[in-house]
């Protein structure tokens, strides 16, 4: 199947064809938050509606097929989490009876192959088009501007409910600061500031007011001041910014369920946070947790529905995935928020530790955490289910086992391996030029592994924001690691040398008479004899029988001194001048 023409098709035009479903998908799914498509909103556009929901569910079928074309076509999936979350989301989807949970799951299986720079690019152009067009549509009378909430004097500017557009302007910046965050000059952050004013005067929508305009400012400050941010390459920022999703589902799971009226605390806190720990509470007396999920008829405000008594809706992102989908799909949840920190640490992309924090930190108060066509990041989420193969045993969960030393050196042996002796005899054989000329290349390797590591980043891996400085400063930290690593191996291998030099010369590896011979070859010409080689020798053999010490010396070190002594006398009996003929 991996050769048929649909496998073939896909590799080469998948991207292509992912990229234009996306941006299908967003503005489909926009279009179902315009004020036309709300049912009870009293401007319900039927044809309006059902065009966009026809072209949503074909959307959906595309995507279903995306999936199939990225199974038989190239190994996209790590099989172990494939099986896993899809028979996980399968088991939810049976007992939640969910539609969006089977819309998430398509959409994070369908865009896995779907590059995040590219992806989020769409994200911009989709959410840029649906926001200026709805608000200059409302601004035109074409979709009304309903005044919601008349008590407030809150609009919804095209929009089936208030802070709809701010929420998506929220994630359109998020979005602009993860591509574009070089291209955003002074002006047009004050512009972004100007334009969040406008919106909160015309929706009051407070907490989304200020985590703009904080977010603005930090981004602002990471800009001008990127040192102040050093701490977010420290081991335990990264530690805490995984832990804050879960730490965040506790205070919100403590204050819902201790929520009282007679509190004078938490009743201050459900005040400030626009009642919704006392939404939660009620929620949880009714439907409590379970394991996979359970049905919830989730009842929400939109336009038309102000002042009823029917509401029925937790906002809190954790709590309300955590009650609809089970505690097994919230730890799902929560470890992929997890590896999406871990990604990012790893590589020291600040930016994107900024932007998860603001991003889990928004989710404590409106539930977009897993709404894919607000939240941009869940294409990370999607590169996950790409992982190695071996991600259970040697990804982030265990570092690799470290390799053992072995010795090369064998022992000499009778049956012809090569013993401690040959491999020093190759390692005098070995060219001086090459040793000199490796040796800068080996004091140079930290230099060359950090300018490898600051090269190598991937605009389609990392946003264009990348922290140079917090870049350069890691590969300082490998440079150190590496020139430490380089005298350990300098100084093993001088050590490896002595021993070797010394087993040469304890062991004797080869036959005395085989060196003699070798020598004695080397000191006279080719196809002649010295006849005052042999006259030494038997001279100095007589001496040495005379001598006293000489049953006492080693026979070995005798015969290599006899050949010294041979190749001496011969060099001294030749004329100066003289290039070896004999007279």
């Amino acid at each position: 199947m991996r050769h048929s023409k649909a496998a073939v098709f896909w590799r080469k035009y998948g991207q292509l064809v992912l990229t234009a479903l996306l941006f299908l998908f967003l503005l489909f799914s926009w279009m179902e938050n315009v004020i036309l498509a709300g049912e009870d909103s009293g401007h319900y556009v039927a044809a309006f509606a059902l065009f966009f929901k026809f072209g949503r569910y074909l959307i959906y079928l595309m995507l279903a097929v995306a999936v199939v074309l990225n199974l038989i076509s190239r190994r996209t999936y790590n099989l172990y989490l494939f099986l896993a979350i899809g028979l996980l989301s399968v088991i939810v989807l049976i007992a939640s009876r969910n539609m969006p949970l089977a819309i998430l799951t398509l959409y994070l299986f369908a865009f896995t192959p779907l590059g995040f720079k590219r992806g989020v690019k769409v994200y911009v152009l989709a959410l840029s088009m649906v926001l200026i067009g709805v608000l200059f549509l409302s601004a035109l009378g074409v979709f009304p501007n309903i005044n919601i909430d008349p008590a407030r004097n809150r609009y919804g500017l095209g929009f089936t409910w208030v802070s709809t557009a701010p929420v998506l302007f929220f994630f359109l910046l998020m979005s602009l600061m993860s591509t574009q965050a070089k291209k955003l000059s002074s002006i047009t952050l004050w512009s972004f500031v100007l334009i969040d004013i406008c919106l909160f005067l015309l929706t009051d929508t407070n907490f989304t007011f200020l985590a703009i305009l904080i977010l603005l400012l930090v981004f602002a400050l990471y800009r001008n001041r990127p040192d102040l941010f050093a701490f977010t390459h420290k081991k335990w920022f990264a530690v805490a910014l995984m832990l804050l999703p879960i730490v965040l589902t506790l205070i919100a799971l403590l204050c819902s369920f201790f929520y009282s009226a007679d509190n004078t605390v938490l009743n201050s806190l459900n005040g400030i946070f626009s009642g919704r720990f006392a939404n939660a509470k009620a929620a949880m007396d009714e439907y409590g947790f379970s394991l996979f999920g359970k049905p919830i008829v989730w009842m929400g405000n939109y336009a038309g529905s102000v002042g009823e008594n029917n509401y029925m809706y937790v906002d809190c992102s954790y709590l309300n995935f955590l009650l609809n989908y089970g505690i097994l799909y919230w730890a799902l949840v929560m470890g992929g928020c997890a590896l999406m920190v871990h990604q990012a640490s790893k590589s020291h992309n600040t930016l994107m530790l900024i932007l998860l924090f603001f991003l889990f930190c928004f989710s404590f108060y409106e539930v977009r955490l897993l709404n894919p066509i607000y939240n941009p990041f869940l294409l990370i989420a999607s590169h996950e289910l790409a992982l190695p193969e071996g991600w259970f045993t040697q990804g982030i969960l265990h570092r690799p086992e470290r390799k053992e030393k072995t010795d090369n050196r064998t022992d000499h042996k009778a049956d012809g391996k090569p013993s401690r002796f040959a491999g020093f005899l190759n390692s005098l054989h070995a060219p001086k030029a090459d040793k000199k000329a490796a040796s800068p290349a080996v004091e140079k390797a930290p230099e060359l592994a950090a300018a490898t590591i600051v090269e190598s980043v991937e605009p389609d891996n990392t946003d264009e924001a990348f922290d140079l400085t917090s870049a350069k400063a890691a590969a300082r930290e490998i440079a150190e690691e590496e020139s430490e690593a380089v005298s350990a191996l300098k100084k093993e291998e001088e050590r490896t040398s002595l021993e070797e030099a010394a087993a040469f010369l304890s062991e004797p590896a080869v036959s005395t008479e085989t060196v003699l011979e070798d020598l004695s070859a080397l000191s006279a010409p080719a196809g002649k004899t010295n006849p005052a080689a042999g006259v030494d020798r038997d001279d100095s053999a007589r001496h040495n029988e005379e001598s006293p010490l000489a049953s006492q010396s080693n026979p070995d070190e005798k015969d290599i001194r006899n050949s010294n002594s041979v190749n001496t006398e011969t060099d001294q009996g030749k004329p100066e001048g003289d290039s070896g003929r004999e007279d």
